[in-house]
């Protein structure tokens, strides 16, 4: 009789209940599985803005949005400073024994504040003594940067910008490319930080027009210079260091210099005949290699890649070359004269051994 094949039937009471006095385990749920991923990469590159940061900090964040919830305050570079302890002392005092930490070079007292609320202090006690300095901003209040291309020149911004916000992007400028003043059909687009606007590029058709979204191409124009006091490394957003004219190098701004035209220009840097902003100027080549950084190892040497040649087979190998014949005669005429300045001293030589030889050889009965 055949085995009859049934599943096993369980009873309500069979089935182990929750363990009695186990509460359930608590979830944390968020907008995007991918927040709690978000890191803050901070760079120094931008100028810092302590309105921005601080109203980033209160504003409740959208949905699949991320700031910084806790920013890295950048570095503050303070030049001039003429009595450290006391400068220290009085830090102290703002921020407290553990609020900031300093750096010296030989330019200048990099202050790394530990937080931004200390950060914020620091700036508005710099600012009401008149200190020269200058800071940065965070990469992540900086907009999040997209090209896009073949969408035509004449497209409305505000039609960019409704159709990527249908795809849930949050479009803060909108930019036309131009080159000697005839409009391209390629758009920059600043967007607000986003979980997701690293899928931006997956799309492929918008404002039903086949476009082609990537990311800006890095050049390499060497390090930012300040339009105030004409310094590499920082922009004029967040300097208050004392101005410079990029004409005349005088103490004054840019704007208001009075310098003839024909008057030859100075720089402020080397004080040549030339202006502040002239790339072919020592400081600035001096500038681009520090921001290099060539590695301090030696070079490795590659050796030349030999070109490949087909291996010879057992008969070219063994098959005897040819020699000239005006190479074989040169070397057969040197070698008979070698040997002839050998045996001619040798010739006398025999010549009365063997007469020696044939005397003995008389005289023997």
């Amino acid at each position: 009789m055949p085995r009859s094949h049934s599943k096993r039937i369980l009873s309500i009471a069979s089935i182990s209940p929750l363990r009695e006095g186990k509460k359930p385990k608590k979830c944390f749920t968020s907008p995007n599985k991918f927040a709690v991923l978000a890191s803050s990469d901070f760079s120094d590159d931008a100028v810092f803005d302590t309105e921005s940061l601080t109203r980033a900090d209160s504003v409740e964040n959208p949905p699949h949005s991320t700031v910084c919830s806790e920013p890295m305050a950048p570095p503050i570079y303070i030049s001039d400073i003429a009595n450290f302890s006391a400068f220290k002392d009085k830090l102290i005092k703002i921020t407290g024994p553990k609020g900031f930490t300093c750096k010296s070079t030989s330019s200048h007292l990099i202050v790394r504040p530990n937080g931004v609320q200390n950060f914020n202090d620091i700036i508005t006690y710099l600012k009401e003594t008149n200190a020269s300095f200058h800071s940065f901003r965070p990469r992540c209040l900086r907009p999040y940067r997209i090209v896009i291309r073949n969408l035509h020149h004449t497209t409305l911004s505000g039609d960019i910008s409704a159709a990527l916000s249908e795809e849930g992007y949050s479009v803060k400028r909108i930019h036309n490319l131009k080159k000697n003043n005839r409009p391209l059909p390629i758009f920059f687009v600043d967007l607000d930080h986003n979980v997701n606007n690293n899928q931006i590029y997956n799309i492929k058709s918008l404002l039903n027009t086949k476009i082609v979204i990537e990311k800006p191409n890095k050049t390499t124009r060497g390090p930012p210079q300040c339009f105030n006091c004409q310094n590499f490394g920082h922009t004029v957003n967040y300097c208050r260091h004392p101005p410079r004219c990029v004409k005349c190098s005088e103490a004054h701004s840019s704007g208001s210099c009075t310098k003839d035209r024909s008057s030859p220009a100075r720089c402020v840097h080397c004080s040549g005949d030339h202006t502040a902003n002239f790339r072919g100027c020592p400081a600035f080549k001096k500038a681009i290699k520090k921001k290099i950084r060539p590695s301090k190892s030696p070079a490795t040497k590659v050796p030349e890649s030999q070109p490949f040649s087909r291996p010879k087979s057992y008969a070219e190998a063994t098959q005897t070359q040819d020699v000239p014949n005006e190479n074989f005669s040169v070397t057969l005429s040197n070698f008979i004269i070698n040997l002839n300045s050998l045996i001619s001293p040798l010739i006398p030589l025999l010549s009365s051994v063997l007469d020696a030889l044939i005397s003995k050889v008389n005289l023997s009965p």
